[in-house]
């Protein structure tokens, strides 16, 4: 697929959770969005339901986030380039959610 949205979800439950929610409503609006949630490990511990809706999980490099073991979010957005897979990618803060479709942010 051409088109991605990634969202992160890393070292807090409560992220995790708001992932779900935005993935959710992503599918509700954007249905045709490949959605992947970049984690830290966490993925398992959602039930199997809300894994589902997410196209693809892929596990973060632990380096990417962390700076002498000390969690970094901040670094880890300047490592998300690697992690893209598509020709347009956007990514969403976990912490956000739709209220409509976001397919003309690719556009504009």
């Amino acid at each position: 697929m051409a088109r991605g949205v990634y969202i992160v979800g890393l070292k807090d439950k409560s992220y995790v959770n708001w992932a779900v929610n935005l993935a959710a409503s992503v599918k509700l609006y954007s249905p045709d969005l490949f959605i992947t949630f970049l984690h830290d490990g966490c993925f398992t511990s959602i039930p199997s339901e809300e894994q589902a809706i997410f196209d693809k999980a892929v596990i973060v490099n632990e380096e990417h986030y962390t700076d002498d073991k000390e969690f970094q979010p901040g670094k880890f957005k300047l490592h998300l380039y690697e992690y893209f897979e598509h020709e347009e990618n956007l990514f969403i803060d976990a912490d956000s959610i739709l209220i409509k479709d976001i397919l003309p942010l690719f556009d504009s």
